[in-house]
């Protein structure tokens, strides 16, 4: 996991850095623990049923592994080393004599002397180098073997004190150029793939407002589709939008007509023309009116909101269908038409408060 932290990466430049010692450490920032073996080479994790052959074997540096890092003030990082600069690693080291220098949990002053290597080589599947209970480390990562002679060194890799190795080095760290790991880029497509997925099924659902509810229906209301309301089935009957009626039988569209035009009304005779004229009309408050039209505003509002809720929810579910997996991604296109709504709502508040003074 990145959590977001910036990743460089690790180089050796010329022939002063490297590797110059290895510490047995408690918990390797390689996230590997090495493997103690007994004499008949069955690797076993800290244990051994045989004292003549003290051997210890892992992981020394993985390769394109980020390895999180905290500098002197505190900056939290994540720092990388390349196959290739693994590679150099492993020919300093040799050329060095570093290999043998080993101290307890990166104290130069507590050495650790009697540890030899007899192994050192890089994982390269292709080759067929890929030691068992290894299979998950990175191609190009660098391991060891040591014979182990210091009698409490190897009692403390028995008793867990020590679980793994951690290098000690020079390095050149560029920091100019932040580089992007593979679990990342991985996340970014899965992202990525979700957005259009969640962006596809928008595009194939629709909705119609009606007398009842909020019809909801895949692709284009025709005969055949199955329609909804709430995620539930519509029932039976009836229902009227603004310019159609649509006829639903077994919670699918069985029939789609047009709304008749309204009758044009009949014009008054002039006497009741003349005494509607009369009639004086009683005014009402402004103060009235404004809180009127913001009650009716604000139960619309309520309604669609309590709609739109619904919809996310199927929504989420059919997205979790896809993935595999519960999902909560963003549904921006969802929500725009509630933020107009509500900013409506805060002008008409407004225009009350102002007539109200």
């Amino acid at each position: 996991m990145m959590d977001n932290l910036p990743l460089y990466e690790a180089k050796i430049t010329d022939l002063s850095e490297g590797v110059y010692a290895i510490a047995l450490v408690d918990y390797p920032a390689v996230e590997s623990n090495f493997m103690a073996f007994k004499s008949e080479k069955k690797p076993l994790m800290y244990s051994v049923q045989n004292e003549e052959q003290h051997v210890i074997f892992g992981v020394l540096m993985r390769a394109d592994w980020p390895i999180y890092r905290v500098g002197n003030s505190g900056y939290e990082y994540y720092i990388i080393y390349s196959k290739d600069t693994v590679r150099q690693m492993a020919q300093k080291m040799l050329s060095d004599g570093a290999q043998n220098s080993f101290n307890a949990m990166h104290n130069l002053a507590n050495p650790i002397p009697g540890i030899e290597c007899f192994q050192l080589f890089l994982k390269d599947v292709e080759k067929g180098v890929n030691p068992a209970g290894f299979e998950d480390i990175e191609d190009g990562s660098l391991f060891g073997a040591f014979k182990v002679n210091n009698i409490e060194a190897w009692q403390a890799i028995k008793d867990g004190t020590f679980k793994g190795f951690s290098i000690e080095g020079y390095f050149t760290v560029d920091e100019a150029k932040q580089i992007e790991n593979k679990q990342s880029k991985n996340q970014k497509n899965t992202m990525s793939k979700l957005k259009n997925a969640l962006r596809k099924l928008l595009a194939e659902f629709g909705e119609v407002e009606t007398n009842k509810g909020i019809l909801s229906y895949e692709g284009e209301l025709e005969v055949g589709v199955e329609v909804t309301i709430d995620g539930e089935a519509a029932a039976d009957g009836e229902y009227e939008a603004e310019d159609k009626i649509i006829v639903v039988a077994d919670g699918k569209v069985a029939e789609i007509r047009e709304k008749e035009a309204p009758a044009e009304e009949t014009e008054a005779p002039a006497e009741e023309q003349e005494n509607e004229e009369e009639a004086p009309a009683e005014d009402k408050p402004v103060e009235e009116v404004v809180e009127e039209v913001v009650e009716e505003q604000t139960r619309d509002l309520a309604a669609e909101i309590d709609a739109l809720k619904a919809e996310i929810e199927l929504l989420k579910e059919q997205i979790a269908e896809l993935v595999g997996a519960p999902v909560d991604p963003p549904v921006e296109e969802q929500f725009e038409a509630v933020k107009g709504k509500k900013d409506k709502k805060s002008k008409i508040e407004q225009r009350m408060a102002y007539l109200r003074k």
